[in-house]
């Protein structure tokens, strides 16, 4: 605004004089006639807020960007994309203080990065795990942080797909791109009948974000004990590190 009136002021001829704005009272400015308009500066409280409207949209702007892009990134299935975790409504006490316990994980996430504080989320179908977990990323998104959505059985077929010579992915490369992310929803643990090596494929992915403090939702419809046969025993403790544990 300061630069518009500089460049007024130096198309014609200025008078300085008492104004009043009708906001914020008296002040200080100059009036100039232009094409015999009598036009006033703005006061400066006036000219400073409007300033400071502009630096805020142009910030919210920024920050919609970056969430366009971060939940463009996520892979969180459509049917979740927009769960937000105030959505979710406990039927029970027990599931009170599952979200209890997921809102001091949100609200506490950068200790949560520096403690790699992990999860394994079990219970039968229907019971809110994806939805809970996927609205948990979509939270982590919007505080300007990085989260990611894959199923067991889509991870290990990217990295089988990652074998294939034309792939233009080496394995190493499509379990690095699941470690960067600062949180990973790693949903239908145990899903399917596991041979050795897709056991290790998971058990990789689990232990380099462990390596990295990066937190890690795992999701399974089996209790822990059955997990353990199904996927690693190793696996199932590092969903379990850093201050989380089995909801």
């Amino acid at each position: 605004m300061k630069g518009i009136e500089t460049l007024l002021q130096s198309s014609g001829s200025t008078t300085t004089k008492s104004l009043c704005c009708p906001v914020h009272g008296d002040y200080q400015g100059w009036t100039m006639t232009v094409a015999g308009e009598e036009i006033n500066s703005i006061c400066d409280k006036c000219a400073d807020e409007e300033q400071r409207q502009r630096a805020q949209a142009a910030e919210e702007e920024r920050e919609r960007l970056r969430n366009a892009v971060g939940f463009s990134n996520s892979c969180i299935p459509p049917r979740f994309a927009k769960m937000k975790f105030n959505d979710f409504k406990p039927t029970c006490e027990k599931a009170a203080k599952v979200k209890e316990r997921l809102a001091h994980f949100i609200m506490n996430f950068s200790e949560s990065m520096e403690n790699g504080t992990s999860f394994l989320f079990s219970g039968g179908t229907g019971t809110g795990k994806t939805h809970l977990g996927c609205a948990t990323a979509n939270n982590v998104i919007r505080s300007g942080r990085s989260a990611v959505y894959v199923s067991s059985l889509n991870y290990l077929s990217k990295v089988k797909a990652a074998w294939n010579v034309e792939a233009g992915m080496s394995e190493d490369e499509v379990i690095e791109n699941y470690v960067k992310f600062d949180l990973l929803v790693l949903d239908e643990l145990g899903k399917g009948e596991l041979n050795q090596k897709e056991r290790g494929m998971i058990f990789r992915l689990i232990d380099r974000r462990s390596e990295e403090c990066k937190p890690t939702i795992g999701i399974t419809k089996f209790s822990p004990d059955k997990l353990i046969s199904l996927i690693d025993d190793d696996a199932v403790r590092r969903l379990k590190a850093g201050g989380g544990g089995v909801l």
